[in-house]
């Protein structure tokens, strides 16, 4: 009975170890089309444009700036929003970022083809022509 309960417990160890280590990414996108920059945590992103992804995010607690593009780079008259969230294990966090009323909305997504970037590797459905 012990070594049942002892194994148990130890799987359910192992599985939540793996599971909070599972790599995140984050998405941040404008609504209305204007071109934005971004600083996650103490970083400062080279991607600029209106769709930013980062990949490989570490679950737990970070902060996000988010800027205007502008010829003044980062700084405080280009910053749009600056704001704390958690990122969720094997979750894809999806910021909507509006540049006018310097708002976000944040959403935690399954991982996705589409949403991360990748594509799948047949690009066609063949089931539908296969006789």
């Amino acid at each position: 009975m012990r070594q049942i309960i002892f194994t148990l417990g130890l799987v359910g160890l192992v599985n939540f170890v793996v599971s909070a280590q599972q790599p995140n990414s984050l998405q941040v996108r404008s609504s209305n089309n204007s071109e934005i920059m971004i600083r996650l945590d103490h970083r400062y992103l080279n991607q600029q444009g209106v769709n930013i992804l980062v990949y490989d995010i570490v679950p737990g607690r970070h902060r996000l700036k988010i800027f205007r593009a502008s010829p003044l780079g980062f700084s405080k008259k280009a910053l749009v929003y600056d704001q704390y969230f958690t990122a969720i294990p094997g979750r894809v966090t999806d910021v909507l970022v509006d540049v006018v009323t310097r708002s976000a909305e944040i959403n935690f997504m399954e991982p996705d083809s589409r949403s991360i970037g990748h594509t799948p590797s047949d690009p066609l459905d063949r089931s539908k022509h296969q006789k």
